[in-house]
């Protein structure tokens, strides 16, 4: 096998005294080498050497035997290299990451090529490297001050856009996206900012937007238009507009937008063999005596921008025909006190010729011919530069984008040390400036304790925006309320590095909800009071019809069985049912009305297990309910139809939560609330009722409108709105509290408290005893237009040896008593009747006898009847339904005392 060839030694035309480049390339200060396909370095200059940690390029062929493996960071990188290579035969700015030999990384451009044998055969490789890795760091401090400007950006809460000199939308954040109804995707790069302009407005806009990039002064910054969205609607819009300095672009905030920063530019060419690689690389290499200053040799590079100045001064071809050496010149600094080289100087350098900025390498060498001359390579920053200006540049505008925004803006590290603020936080926290570098609590708060709440902390935990309300305090003094949103500052390896608070000050806004609901709550009461009373009316008189019928049936069925019949339990268990829905009507109506709640000290725990057996009937099977009841619960003062019509109304919510099965949970226990919970709530003993279960939840929307009157998150048609409604007002009505808590998929909680007694109560609850009021002998017409209601009322009473005559209207018993009214003793006249109705029959029947004894019946309450009948003449009256046992005491008391009509209540 025939050895590798050599590579080839460089040749080119110099001045006399240039003798062999290989000089050149040896000490130049970018790396040079050639490598075998295989992996094995050929030969380096010594800037190759160096920067990969070894002290000569002998050692560095010696000890590096395998590239991809102790030169690359990934060797995947050198296969790439390679195919590359074979396949174009050069590659050209290349970057990789390479290993030093202390294990350091740094970031290299590379190029090469590969040299070839005439039948095609790949010999060896010829290239460069140059150390990029400080401009791979501008570049990522680059982009963290994108991030930090963009989460800014995104976070202030305003709509933005910023637009270029032909009108196109180059960029909008999410806020502006929601305002026009288009998403990024539409907008950005394709949108002009006149689609969202009415016509009316639009001569007038455009003329602003040419006058603002011709005379910027005359321009205005703050005006109004009309803004159309997607669909056509208009909007009032207050545009805050301004130039971005140094650009033909405006950023118009509707509040504010942090224009994409570019990449920076930072890719220096070069190229390959030894003279090729030194005449392609794209920067200024060039060679000048340190004596004479003459120019010994220039790169392609040189001489496409300067010229042939190979045998010129430097200081007269480079700086354009200086009248001496330059004062900058670096001859001085690059040889020690003995004349030796001193190794690589680097500086930056602007050209006054064409204004280009130029990052200097220099370094003294030994010339063939003995002399000592000056190494230079320039590398063009101009990019690099115009980035860093351009940074400044838009450092500026982002702090004054920051601080045109009318809400608080605060920037917090990981410490909660204040790192910015704008002028509102500097405005609302004047008595502490300077802000910056104090912690957020001892600045905003006057506290030396972190905020036990605080939204910021909680972002930085959790790395999602955290929302709350704070107080507005100043000098020490709370002055207002604050809208609190804290978001997390996260880097691109996922770590959280900060917080950004804006902050808005919803004092005022408060104040108007407060007043708001307090003149809600009022238009609701007498909006609900009208329409259940309307509701109530209309129904009461027919349904308690249907309960009497049915409860005086059950009742004479029940008379029928002895004790310890197996139906006995059955039909009571029927007959408590029809009590239930007969006070539930009375309920509606007094509610309606809102006369007094007719409390009495009440076991909490019973009353949930009565109503539980109720909600297990009517629920799907497939939901199940669970008691953790108190076994020595304090007693309540509560209506018990109001208390059983909560648990139902909330009993029924949850289930059609869990359309698909799930649990129901009701706990009871004993608390002592030491501190007011809420407004109207003092502090006591209270039994705490928790409802909760396992459904479907509600977000901060809905939850927010949980308790208002007609609303309803279920479908058109299932639900009224007014469940939850009539839950929270028979809570207060009982001085209590109710708290909802839930979220979407985690299921709902309902927190009442109700007023207790602390120690247990004498109740003195009414005997169902079964005897029944005494009989008689007397005659008694029943006057009613339900046929069902008439015979059962008639069946009744002569079971208990009354005689009974029956009228099916008021005109009837007219006629009857006309002719029988000598020995009618007692008449019991429904008052809701078809034809006279049962108030004109009243009235006739006293005019025939001032004597006569009648006792109304009614499905209204004995409130709305009595107002008209206890001047009337009438000697008492019953609701309906009512039982047997009351009817027989009624009739009973009237016959035996010759009573007028009670007064209410009786």
């Amino acid at each position: 096998m025939s050895k590798p060839a050599s590579p080839p030694s460089p040749a080119h035309s110099s001045p006399s005294g240039f003798q062999d480049p290989h000089d050149i390339v040896m000490n130049a200060p970018v790396g040079i080498f050639s490598s075998t396909p295989e992996g094995r370095y050929i030969s380096a200059n010594m800037a190759q050497a160096r920067m990969l940690g070894y002290d000569s390029p002998q050692e560095l062929i010696e000890k590096v035997t395998d590239i991809a493996s102790q030169v690359y960071c990934d060797p995947a990188d050198r296969e790439k290299f390679k195919k590359h290579l074979e396949r174009q035969g050069e590659v050209v700015n290349q970057e990789s990451r390479f290993r030093r030999r202390d294990g350091s990384v740094l970031w290299v451009s590379w190029s090469a090529r590969a040299i070839r044998d005439s039948s095609g055969k790949t010999l060896y490789y010829q290239g460069f490297n140059l150390d990029i890795t400080r401009n791979r760091e501008m570049g990522k401090a680059l982009q963290q001050s994108e991030q930090y400007y963009r989460a800014v950006f995104e976070t202030s809460g305003a709509a933005q856009v910023i637009i270029n000199e032909d009108t196109t939308i180059m960029r909008s954040n999410s806020r502006f996206q929601e305002l026009s109804g288009y998403t990024g995707q539409d907008i950005d790069g394709k949108k002009s900012w006149t689609e969202f302009v009415d016509w009316q407005d639009l001569k007038r806009m455009k003329d602003y937007h040419y006058q603002r990039r011709h005379d910027q002064e005359k321009a205005p910054k703050l005006y109004e238009f009309r803004f159309v969205d997607r669909h056509g609607r208009k909007y009032n819009v207050l545009l805050n507009v301004d130039m971005i300095p140094g650009t033909t672009q405006s950023v118009a905030s509707f509040i504010d937008l942090s224009a994409r920063m570019e990449a920076e530019k930072s890719v220096r060419e070069a190229n390959q063999r030894l003279l090729a690689i030194l005449n392609n690389i794209n920067s200024l290499i060039y060679v000048a005596d340190m004596d004479s200053h003459e120019v010994l040799f220039v790169n392609q590079y040189g001489r496409d921008n300067l010229g042939d100045i190979e045998g010129r001064k430097c200081w007269e071809s480079i700086q354009s025909n200086q009248a001496g050496p330059c004062e900058f010149c670096t001859n001085s600094k690059l040889l020690d006190f003995q004349g030796k080289p001193r190794g690589v100087y680097r500086w930056e350098f602007k050209n006054t010729v064409n204004n280009k900025w130029f990052d200097c390498h220099d370094m003294a060498i030994r010339w063939t011919d003995g002399r000592m001359v000056r190494l230079e390579i320039a590398v063009d920053i101009t990019g690099r530069k115009e980035t860093e200006e351009k940074l400044r540049r838009h450092e500026g505008f982002l702090q004054a984008v920051f601080d045109s925004i009318q809400d608080g803006i605060s920037v917090l590290d990981t410490e909660l040390n204040i790192i910015r603020v704008n002028r509102v936080m500097k405005k609302w926290y004047s008595s502490m400036l300077p802000l910056e570098g104090k912690k957020c609590h001892v600045a905003y708060h006057g506290s030396s304790k972190k905020c036990g709440l605080c939204p910021s902390s909680r972002a930085l935990k959790t790395g999602r925006l955290e929302f709350d309300e704070v107080p507005l305090v100043q000098k020490g003094i709370q002055t207002g309320v604050l809208e609190l949103f804290a978001f997390p500052l996260v880097d691109q390896a996922g770590v959280c590095t900060g917080v950004v608070e804006y902050v808005r000050d919803i004092t005022r806004r408060k104040q108007a909800e407060e007043e708001k609901e307090k003149l809600s709550a009022q238009l609701n009461q007498a909006q609900k009071m009208e329409s259940v009373g309307m509701l109530a009316g209309g129904i009461a008189h027919d349904f308690n019809n249907l309960l009497h019928a049915m409860g005086g049936n059950l009742q004479l069925l029940e008379m029928n069985k002895p004790e310890g019949h197996p139906d006995k339990e059955r039909l009571q268990t029927i007959q408590r049912s029809i009590d239930r829905a007969s006070q539930l009507v009375r309920q509606l109506l007094l509610f309606s009305r809102k006369v007094e709640i007719r409390r009495k000290p009440l076991d909490l725990n019973q009353e949930i297990k009565e109503t539980v057996k109720v909600l297990e009937r009517s629920i799907p099977k497939m939901i199940n309910i669970d008691l953790l009841l108190s076994p020595d619960l304090w007693t309540i003062n509560a209506d018990p139809v109001q208390v059983e019509q909560v648990l139902l109304n909330l009993g029924t919510n949850a289930a059609d939560a869990m359309p698909e099965g799930g649990k129901m949970e009701i706990e009871t226990r004993n608390l002592n609330l030491d501190n007011q919970l809420a407004p109207g709530l003092e502090p006591g003993p209270y039994v705490l009722m928790i409802f909760s279960d396992t459904g479907t939840g509600m977000d901060q929307k809905s939850l927010e409108q949980v308790f208002d009157p007609f609303f309803t998150t279920k479908e058109v048609g299932k639900g009224t709105g007014l469940g939850l409604a009539s839950v929270y007002g028979a809570v207060k009505a009982h001085y209590g509290h109710i708290i909802c808590r839930s979220e979407p998929g985690q299921g709902t909680s309902f927190s009442i408290y109700w007023p207790a007694f602390p120690e247990k109560v004498n109740q003195a609850w009414a005997s169902d005893a079964d005897a029944c009021g005494k009989g008689g002998l007397e005659t008694i017409m029943v006057v009613d237009d339900d046929l069902d209601i008439r015979e059962l009322t008639a069946e009744a009473l002569q079971s208990f040896g009354y005689n009974i005559l029956m009228a099916c209207s008021g005109e009837e018993a007219l006629e009857l008593f006309k002719e029988q009214g000598n020995r009618i003793e007692l008449i019991v006249l429904d008052i809701n009747m078809p034809g006279m109705g049962g108030h004109k029959c009243l009235a006739r029947l006293l005019e025939i006898d001032p004597g006569v004894r009648v006792l109304i019946s009614s499905g209204y309450s004995a409130r709305d009847q009595a107002k008209g009948l206890e001047k009337s003449g009438a000697s008492g009256f019953i609701g309906k339904p009512y039982q047997i046992k009351d009817l027989l005491i009624k009739i009973r008391d009237i016959l035996d005392s010759g009573a007028s009509y009670p007064a209410e209540g009786a």
